[in-house]
């Protein structure tokens, strides 16, 4: 199956783009699954949130839809807003 943005994108290819800024996921698992906390080294894994699309321009609303990164060089995409979440990478 191949994911894809909104605007068509394959998000494979998207992703290299949308994963140069973003803000701090706290993993706190409130309302949706918990991501792994440690890499197989035992190191804490910290990550990074990502909007697959853009904002609405007129009402600022986002969608469902991110990326997440984390500090191990997973990705991660959900699309209900954290609920779950599917690794592509």
């Amino acid at each position: 199956m191949s994911l894809t943005t909104d605007s068509g994108e394959t998000i494979r290819d998207f992703a290299l783009e949308a994963l140069k800024a973003g803000g701090d996921f706290d993993n706190t698992g409130e309302g949706g699954e918990i991501l792994p906390r440690k890499d197989a080294n035992g190191n804490n894994i910290t990550y990074k949130e990502f909007d697959i699309n853009k904002a609405d321009p007129v009402t600022n609303f986002r969608d469902n839809k991110r990326f997440v990164r984390g500090s191990d060089g997973s990705i991660y995409y959900t699309d209900d807003h954290y609920m779950t979440f599917r690794r592509i990478k």
